[in-house]
């Protein structure tokens, strides 16, 4: 990255976002998975901007996203769904299939309580009708 251009540094850092957004996919991409945290939380300001601009790679997210799948935090999944997947072709999040099929399948008491599973659902069957 250029020393003008940084990750967040906490959940209001928009301006981070937007000289993240000014420059080529490759200066940053390897740092999608730090980027990635800033879904944690929906609310946060930086979380939609952060979406957008993961989501302007199209798949080449999809390895750092995969970790958080076979992760345990359930809001995190659904955030990751609801805000950079829904915004993404289904031939882009193709690769993380088998994940979101067992999250719309099998949920563990936390994805389905955080809605994970509702939202994985709602993408498969989305990608289905495409």
């Amino acid at each position: 990255m250029t020393p003008a251009a940084r990750l967040p540094a906490h959940k209001h850092d928009l301006a981070a976002v937007e000289a993240l957004a000014r420059l080529p996919a490759s200066a940053w991409i390897a740092h999608a998975p730090q980027l990635l945290e800033w879904l944690r939380d929906g609310n946060w300001p930086v979380a939609r901007p952060v979406a957008r601009l993961l989501a302007s790679t199209g798949a080449a997210t999809m390895p750092a996203l995969a970790r958080v799948f076979d992760g345990d935090d359930a809001i995190w999944k659904c955030g990751c769904i609801e805000s950079l997947l829904a915004a993404l072709p289904p031939a882009d999040w193709e690769s993380l299939r088998p994940r979101l099929q067992r999250l719309a399948d099998a949920p563990d008491p936390a994805e389905l309580a955080e809605g994970a599973a509702e939202a994985a659902q709602t993408l498969l069957r989305r990608r289905d009708r495409a």
